[in-house]
């Protein structure tokens, strides 16, 4: 079992991947480990949930979208914070200092304001997965909706712009693929 991460070990644009068990949870690792063959990569552990760590007045908070929408939480008041069922991801680059607080100020921004989940973006990711073709909304029509993996990937983006090719299209497996961060 790992250790338990707490909030000295997090920094902010740290990724947290999550394994859950539910059965919404199982059929989105189910198409991960189909993207996975598509793509011809070694079987790996895969993960269904994606949130961000941001800083609000020096504490540490998991911003994610979750059902009810974009949500911001202490990092201290989650079940995230002492689970083996939790990968955290790091920039390779470090975030400058105007970065943190943008990234912060940014995630924040989505949670106050009216962002719904994207629940669309369930079926949408499978056609993407078995098509190879993104058909959902690209750019800032994208941004009204967001789902986990997406609205991380959206907001690194908005302050490192191309660390995802495609943030609207993201999904967990991206994410974990993705050359900009390493495991911590």
């Amino acid at each position: 079992m790992k250790k338990k991460i707490n909030s000295s070990e997090i920094q902010v644009g740290d990724i947290g991947l999550v394994d859950s068990y539910s059965l919404l949870a199982r059929m989105i690792k189910f198409f991960m480990k189909v993207y996975c063959k598509l793509l011809r990569l070694p079987v790996r552990k895969f993960y269904n949930h994606a949130f961000l760590v941001v800083d609000i007045w020096g504490t540490m908070y998991v911003a994610e979208a979750l059902g009810k929408g974009i949500t911001v939480t202490p990092w201290e008041s989650t079940w995230y914070k002492g689970s083996s069922r939790v990968k955290i991801l790091r920039p390779k680059k470090e975030l400058g200092e105007q970065e943190k607080k943008d990234l912060s100020r940014i995630a924040v921004t989505y949670a106050l304001q009216p962002t719904r989940y994207d629940f669309l973006n369930f079926i949408l990711q499978i056609i993407l997965i078995l098509t190879g073709k993104w058909i959902g909304p690209k750019g800032k029509k994208a941004r009204k909706r967001l789902y986990c993996s997406e609205a991380a990937a959206t907001w690194i983006n908005e302050v490192r712009p191309g660390t995802f090719k495609a943030p609207e299209a993201t999904n967990p497996l991206d994410i974990d693929l993705n050359e900009n961060f390493y495991p911590v």
